[in-house]
């Protein structure tokens, strides 16, 4: 744990010297925290968390037993929500961790790689698309990877809209204190079917969107302002 930590700090300071501005940085974060971003961010998180938790019962079904009870395993010994370390690993070392590694440096070095080469949108897709696949890979399990893949595409879309480490950092905290501690509760009530999992899964989509068609209309408004 300290020797994580100590990672933690690293990827802080490489970031912080490295990736941003000073002067930009105050500016973003308070752009973060207005109140309709929080709740397009919230909006975004919510929706995303639900969306992958309703999407594995039916993925699962498809799936080899062998990569199932694998990541069954996996999940079961992880001790989140049960165990005190594991838990604040999952809700505040691993998201700040993550997304410095991830959204912060790996994705700001992409942009640079392929600046100049592109417009500023299209050279945003590809390096969120390549920084997304690392952060499945690097979850290693073949059904967290890929989950992990549609989350980080989901955060690299909040880094590139609000450009501050902050918002993916919320999003992903927010995202881990659902799965850990709500969804459970969610599926209990639901009922047993894939049908009523791939509404679910339809609804939190519609979620996802509206947040971030929310996150655009207000950017778009804090710009003419």
């Amino acid at each position: 744990m300290i020797l994580f930590v100590l990672e933690v700090l690293l990827f802080a300071v490489w970031y912080d010297y490295a990736c941003i501005k000073g002067g930009d940085r105050k500016k973003r974060v308070r752009e973060v925290l207005q109140p309709v971003n929080v709740l397009a961010i919230g909006m975004i998180a919510t929706g995303m968390c639900f969306f992958v938790n309703f999407q594995l019962p039916i993925v699962t079904t498809v799936l080899p037993d062998s990569i199932v009870a694998e990541f069954e395993i996996m999940m079961d010994n992880a001790g989140y929500g049960v165990e005190l370390i594991p838990t604040l690993f999952s809700l505040l070392f691993a998201p700040i961790a993550e997304e410095l590694m991830f959204r912060g440096i790996m994705f700001y070095y992409l942009q640079k790689i392929f600046e100049g080469r592109f417009g500023k949108r299209k050279t945003f897709w590809i390096a969120n698309l390549i920084q997304a696949v690392f952060f499945g890979v690097y979850h290693v399990n073949f059904i967290q990877g890929g989950y992990a893949f549609v989350v980080g595409l989901v955060l690299g879309y909040l880094m590139f809209q609000y450009e501050s480490i902050f918002a993916p950092i919320l999003a992903h905290m927010l995202h881990n204190f659902l799965s850990t501690f709500v969804w459970q509760s969610v599926a209990a009530s639901m009922p047993d079917s894939n049908a009523a999992f791939a509404v679910g899964a339809g609804l939190s989509l519609c979620v996802v969107v509206l947040g971030m068609m929310l996150c655009v209309l207000n950017s778009e408004k804090i710009g003419k302002e």
